[in-house]
């Protein structure tokens, strides 16, 4: 293990307060999960007297929180949740139930209660105050397709090279290198978990970018043109060569131009039904998921059926052990897994909503569901066509289809990231008011296009753009 990995982990929390010295609260935030995200070394973890451990994702949480506290204050302490709050508030709770439930003790409990708070909490709680209205959203938007055209070179360089990029600069490999050889070629894993995560992480940037370019709004980034910004995601999405992510962003983009085209906004809710209907039909066994992986073998081969074939294998055990404990789970320490039989083979926990089902129960993966895809069926309830038509929702629309995709990589993969959670909060609170409502009416009768209380950051298209 390198010395950057210390450097990197505990040289973060500095690294944070400058971007908010350098940047407004709302970019800092958004720049600190994603780039904190993208570049911080995985699974390496310090033992701290009398705290809980510290992380990559301990350390993004605090100095995204902390950096908000000691930078802007009065905006977070003026923050109020309301009712649709209550799945994120239950979900930082039922770890600590999870533990006192099982045994574990208080101690464990505070410390999984601060462990999601990082994780899961943080990123949402700054999401519902600084995104959860069209600039913020159109800002987190642009960060995101910001930080996957960072992302961009460094996945082609591995596709060509093979990912070394983790082992060059912190010294070791996070996963099974043999893994990554796929279709001929390699699959990038850069810095996180697994070419798994990082695939859909570039998936997720260009379907927000092809969205964006859609809408016209705005007609670039960084100064590349919106077309070129397009062009480039979508090949280093292919390139990364993740099946799921592939298929998971094909369908978003047919769900999102048919629902566009046609004015059927509650095709974004249909498609919020998919993963809730997985999970349904599998927890209560109506579906051995058969036909998935006969599926998966016509698409992608026999590598890609036996790969599903193991997982919902997993699944099953797992899910039925999980409902033996059904309202706050098994806890943490490895006890919502299963060993079979006296082959000593022990259960691989490879979903995440399997894992949340086994350690949190039912109670916490509602809770999690809640504030996933809840976000998008508010969203489509509250603007109805004008999320299809207005170029100013289109950062909003991207986002929650970029939910759904996220949801439903979780049936089968448990990679966690704070940047759909940014997208979970921001979406959740994006409700008309009147100052948005004020910004849609200029821009359609306004010569900028631009927010009525600001002047434009990005370039914005004339009003009344015709859609493509």
């Amino acid at each position: 293990m390198s010395i950057f990995v210390p450097l990197a982990l505990f040289g973060f929390l500095p690294f944070a307060a400058l971007l908010f010295l350098a940047m407004p609260a709302r970019r800092a935030i958004a720049a600190t999960f994603i780039l904190g995200w993208l570049f911080l070394p995985v699974g390496t973890t310090y033992a701290l007297p009398g705290l809980p451990d510290y992380s990559k994702y301990t350390a993004i949480g605090v100095a995204a929180v902390m950096g908000a506290l000691l930078f802007d204050s009065g905006r977070v302490l003026a923050f109020r949740p309301t009712w649709y709050d209550i799945p994120a508030a239950v979900f930082l709770v039922v770890p600590f139930l999870s533990s006192i439930t099982n045994g574990l003790g208080a101690y464990d409990g505070i410390s999984q209660v601060f462990g999601a708070f990082c994780t899961w909490i943080a990123p949402y709680l700054l999401a519902r105050i600084y995104y959860s209205d069209l600039e913020g959203a159109r800002d987190l938007a642009l960060l995101i397709i910001i930080g996957g055209l960072i992302y961009a070179p460094l996945c082609l360089w591995e596709v060509k090279m093979s990912p070394q990029l983790h082992r060059s600069l912190y010294g070791f490999f996070p996963g099974n290198f043999g893994m990554t050889r796929r279709m001929g070629g390699w699959r990038p894993n850069v810095f996180l978990e697994h070419g798994l995560a990082v695939g859909l992480w570039m998936c997720c940037a260009a379907v927000i970018s092809v969205f964006l370019w859609r809408s016209r709004w705005p007609r670039s980034v960084a100064l590349i043109p919106m077309w070129a910004v397009m062009l480039l995601l979508l090949a280093t999405a292919v390139a990364c060569k993740s099946f799921g992510a592939i298929a998971l962003m094909a369908l978003a983009l047919v769900v999102g131009v048919i629902a566009k085209q046609f004015r059927l906004h509650w095709l974004i809710v249909l498609f919020v039904m998919v993963p809730i209907t997985y999970m349904i039909l599998r927890a209560t066994g109506m579906w051995d998921g058969s036909e998935l992986i006969d599926l998966a073998r016509d698409v992608g081969g026999g590598e890609r059926s036996g790969s599903l074939m193991v997982r919902v294998r997993n699944e099953t055990v797992l899910v039925q052990k999980a409902l033996r404990q059904p309202l706050f789970g098994w806890g943490t320490w490895g006890r919502n897994r299963v060993s079979i039989d006296e082959s000593g083979f022990r259960s691989v926990t490879d979903a995440l909503w399997v894992i949340v089902v086994g350690q949190r129960g039912l109670v916490g993966l509602l809770a999690m569901m809640g504030m996933l895809l809840l976000p998008p069926v508010l969203y489509v309830a509250r603007w109805g066509r004008s999320a299809l038509t207005h170029p100013l929702l289109a950062p909003g629309t991207a986002l929650c289809l970029v939910l759904v995709m996220f949801v439903c990589d979780t049936l089968f993969n448990g990679f966690i990231s704070p940047v759909y959670l940014l997208a979970a909060g921001a979406v959740m609170g994006l409700a008309p008011d009147a100052r948005s409502l004020a910004a849609l009416r200029a821009y359609a009768s306004g010569p900028q296009g631009a927010y009525p209380s600001a002047p434009p950051v990005y370039p914005y298209p004339p009003p009344n753009p015709q859609p493509r």
